[in-house]
C-alpha cells in the first residue's frame, strides 16, 4: 500500500498542488468505487477520411462498455457536504494490458493510491477502460493509441479515443 501511495502522491500533488491532506491506509471507501457505463460517450468521431479502417464500427474507439469511477463520500449526490463544495476530476489513463476485464485495470482502481487521495481532498478519479480491439499487439492488448492506430488525429480534438475521453469529462464536470 506504502508503494502505490507514494506514487499516486507525486501524480495528485503535482495535479492538484502540495496544499492536500494526507490519506491514511483506510481512506477509500470501497463502495465508493462505482461502475457506469461508458458506451453512452462512444461517438462516431468526426474525420472518417483520417481514422484507420481496424477502427471498431460502433464507435467505441477500443473502449470497454464499462469503466469506473471513485466518487469521494462527500461528492457523491446523496452525501451532506458542506454548501458549494466543489469537487475537483482527476482523469487516470492505464498503460497497457488495461482492458476491463484485466487484473491490470482492477488492480489500478483498487490499489493504486488514488482513491485514498481522492477520498481525503474531494476528487472524483475516472478509470476509463479499454477493450482488446484492432490488429497490432497494442491494441489487442487494450492500448490506449500513443502512435496513430486509430487515425492520423488520433492526438488531436477530433481522435477516436480523444473524442469519447471528451464527452466523457464533459458531461461529467457538469455534474
Amino acid at each position: 500500500m506504502l508503494r502505490s501511495l507514494v506514487g499516486s502522491e507525486m501524480c495528485i500533488r503535482d495535479r492538484y498542488g502540495s496544499n492536500l491532506t494526507a490519506p491514511h491506509s483506510s481512506s477509500s471507501k470501497p463502495e465508493n468505487l462505482l461502475v457506469f457505463d461508458q458506451s453512452k460517450y462512444w461517438v462516431n468521431a468526426s474525420h472518417p477520411e483520417l481514422k484507420s479502417p481496424h477502427l471498431p464500427s460502433d464507435g467505441s474507439a477500443g473502449l470497454a462498455g464499462q469503466a469506473k469511477a471513485y466518487v469521494p463520500q462527500r461528492c457523491l449526490a446523496t452525501s451532506k457536504a458542506p454548501p458549494g463544495l466543489k469537487c475537483r476530476m482527476h482523469l487516470y489513463h492505464h498503460g497497457c494490458a488495461g482492458g476491463w476485464d484485466s487484473v491490470f485495470y482492477n488492480g489500478a482502481t483498487q490499489h493504486s493510491g488514488f482513491n485514498e487521495w481522492a477520498e481525503e481532498n474531494d476528487i472524483i478519479v475516472i478509470y476509463p477502460a479499454m477493450s482488446s480491439w484492432g490488429v497490432t499487439e497494442q491494441s489487442l492488448s487494450g492500448c490506449w493509441d500513443g502512435y496513430g492506430q486509430t487515425g492520423s488525429d488520433y492526438s488531436l480534438k477530433s481522435g477516436a479515443q480523444i473524442s469519447v475521453i471528451r464527452q466523457m469529462v464533459a458531461e461529467l464536470a457538469a455534474v
